[in-house]
């Protein structure tokens, strides 16, 4: 149940900052730990890589931000 309301809070953070994510890092996998990018990548396997060095205590969130050409295909 607390990480149930922990992954809200992250959530909700990161609709928060979508707009900032995607001026910066559009065709990116960013790697979020608490409520901080830890890491932008091109490659989901780095993503991931990068992901695994986190604070053990805490669950990395990795998201893709779309490039503009991709946007389209989320709908």
């Amino acid at each position: 149940m607390e990480e149930e309301l922990v992954r809200d809070e992250l959530d909700e953070w990161v609709a928060e900052h979508m707009d900032e994510f995607v001026r910066k890092y559009r065709g990116k996998y960013l790697v979020i730990v608490g409520k901080e990018v830890m890491a932008a990548t091109k490659d989901r396997a780095m993503a991931w890589k990068e992901a695994g060095k986190t604070i053990p205590e805490h669950t990395p969130y990795v998201l893709y931000i779309p490039k503009k050409t991709e946007e389209n295909l989320l709908l």
